[in-house]
């Protein structure tokens, strides 16, 4: 399910919560920001988005980098 194409179609009559590839995620590195740049900000922008990891391992590197995303 795209997160994106949702949010679009629908607006903001519910929550989103995720929608990010957690194999991205557990590649860490460039491959998490990229999957992170490909959708938080547009998420953010359309409101009602909530991102989650399922990697505890690679928790601390994807908090750290999606604060850029997420602090006005």
């Amino acid at each position: 399910m795209d997160a994106i194409t949702i949010r679009k179609k629908y607006g903001n009559k519910f929550f989103l919560i995720g929608n990010l590839d957690k194999r991205e995620l557990a590649k860490g590195g460039e491959a998490m920001k990229k999957e992170i740049d490909s959708k938080v900000p547009i998420l953010k922008e359309l409101g009602g988005y909530i991102p989650g990891v399922d990697h505890f391992q690679k928790f601390k590197e994807y908090a750290e980098y999606l604060k850029k995303h997420l602090i006005y």
